[in-house]
């Protein structure tokens, strides 16, 4: 009888224990692609503040956003100029006000030692934000800044061939500040998603700040982030269960979060696991 009890205590102890685990695993989903990103005010005039302060036109697409865990995702913009500006121009430039992980995303820098671009008016960047879903499920983009810096430094020995009007703005997003006219003092409007995320498709949707949404296969000259990264959680309880001090999720470059996930076998191996090791401590 003794014996037995003490198989039952142990079967419970190891129970608790990977139920507990299990639940990490649970946790542990993701990242997952975010399919419908929506332009939040495709109506207003986002020429209006670059003509004011006397900057050529940027476009700011959405490529892609993935969410990582909790209220933390990865999101890849590609800006573009209406005209392209050679890179010897530029001094400085940097994504501001970021909520998120990172407040200040260097692009590049002089400076800082950072050229993680080779072109200021065609480059793409990903980077962490924070955001949570509104009543109605969508998740707002939180709103940020990209500041450029031309002729500054050793780029003002270029001032006398310089033709793209102001040499230092900053661009912004939202769509919270406009006039009666509908012209917007920022530069691009806020997107959000819908705040179920899916696991990774064939092709990322594009939201534009001058476009409605459309579907494209991105591709990108500089290395970013894989967000589809997985570790190898297809085994069964035992190896799981040997393995918990090194499922840890991998590391990604510098400006991302890193992240881990587990595929839906794992936790049906789980369940199997579990019912037959009760079957052996009863028997």
């Amino acid at each position: 009888m003794i014996k037995k009890i003490s198989r039952l205590l142990l079967f419970l102890l190891l129970y608790s224990f990977r139920t507990i685990q299990g639940s990490s695993i649970l946790q542990q989903r993701g990242p997952q692609q975010c399919q419908e990103i929506t332009n939040g005010c495709p109506s207003l005039n986002f020429d209006f503040h670059a003509q004011n302060i006397g900057s050529i036109q940027y476009n700011l697409d959405i490529l892609s956003v993935w969410w990582v865990s909790d209220s933390t995702y990865n999101m890849t913009i590609h800006a573009t100029g209406a005209e392209q500006i050679p890179l010897k121009y530029l001094y400085s430039l940097k994504i501001i006000g970021v909520d998120g992980p990172e407040s200040t995303v260097q692009l590049y820098g002089k400076n800082e030692n950072t050229y993680l671009i080779d072109n200021p008016t065609d480059f793409t960047a990903t980077f962490a934000v924070y955001a949570s879903a509104d009543d109605d499920g969508k998740v707002w983009m939180p709103n940020f800044q990209i500041q450029f810096e031309y002729l500054q430094g050793d780029a003002a020995q270029y001032w006398e061939s310089w033709e793209w009007g102001s040499s230092t703005f900053d661009l912004m997003t939202g769509c919270d500040n406009y006039d009666n006219n509908g012209n917007s003092q920022t530069d691009f409007p806020d997107f959000y998603w819908v705040g179920e995320c899916a696991d990774a498709a064939a092709s990322s949707f594009v939201a534009s700040s001058t476009s409605t949404l459309a579907s494209t296969t991105v591709e990108s000259s500089q290395s970013s982030l894989n967000p589809t990264g997985r570790l190898g959680f297809g085994k069964s309880i035992s190896s799981l269960l040997s393995d918990v001090p090194s499922t840890a999720g991998s590391r990604s470059s510098t400006a991302f979060i890193s992240s881990s996930s587990v595929n839906s076998g794992s936790i049906a191996t789980l369940t199997r696991s579990t019912t037959q090791t009760s079957q052996s401590f009863l028997n």
